[in-house]
């Protein structure tokens, strides 16, 4: 079962499939409500009485077209499962793993660098501090663009849905403009944990996360917007100030 109220369609595939060009108009009627119960339930029956009923057609009108829809799905236990969003589930899962993975390597990364500007804050003897220096020098450096990090902190919030999406990248190029000693990742976070005191502290009445970012919320009521100053010159010592203040 799918929580998404709605599936991917792309216009260009759909008109030049040739198993759906090859059907006659009226059974596409009967395949995009077939793929619609699909993508409420995982599949759909293939039994025409219990086919027509979840369609909301006529018995007579499943039967006469469900014969040139079927080659577009795959039998298994009694239910029929549409190639097409099949192929699709695994394409978009596969896309999430290679996100979620770069994602992971960057957080690394960063813990890092933070633990070690840590060490060298507690007084750490300068040749420790030259190797750690160099230590930081191999880390990999993969910079994630904004649509890539909104796209995985939506995810890891549940926020699903292209508008909700754009909105958080629209605030987080925003914000970033008034925080530029942060990466992308901490203005996000920041926006995140922006959201979630509003929602803590209005409750019912603070509204989704969609029209939070869409109307700009995060700029009322959250103080310490800019970096403060820190003593050291290096990104490592500013980022952590950055994440000490939120």
């Amino acid at each position: 079962m799918n929580n998404l109220p709605w599936f991917k369609l792309y216009a260009s595939d759909y008109l030049v499939d040739g198993g759906i060009d090859s059907m006659p108009r009226e059974a596409e009627a009967l395949l995009i409500r077939m793929w619609c119960i699909c993508h409420i339930e995982g599949s759909c029956p293939n039994d025409p009485e219990e086919l027509a009923r979840k369609t909301r057609c006529s018995l007579q009108y499943v039967s006469q077209c469900k014969r040139h829809c079927d080659p577009l799905f795959e039998l298994r236990g009694g239910r029929l499962f549409s190639r097409r969003m099949e192929a699709e589930k695994r394409r978009s899962a596969q896309a999430s793993k290679n996100a979620n993975k770069r994602y992971e390597q960057k957080s690394s990364s960063v813990g890092t660098a933070i633990r070690t500007a840590v060490c060298s804050a507690d007084g750490n003897a300068a040749s420790d501090s030259d190797s750690d220096s160099n230590s930081l020098k191999e880390l990999p450096t993969k910079n994630f663009n904004s649509t890539e990090v909104a796209q995985i902190i939506c995810q890891k919030n549940g926020w699903s849905g292209q508008r909700m999406m754009v909105a958080f990248k629209d605030a987080l190029e925003f914000q970033s403009k008034h925080m530029p000693e942060a990466s992308l990742e901490q203005v996000g976070e920041w926006l995140v944990n922006a959201y979630f005191e509003r929602k803590a502290a209005k409750g019912d009445f603070a509204g989704g996360p969609q029209k939070f970012f869409e109307q700009a919320l995060y700029m009322n009521g959250r103080p310490n917007k800019s970096l403060p100053t820190t003593s050291g010159g290096d990104l490592v010592s500013r980022t952590l100030a950055q994440l000490e203040a939120n």
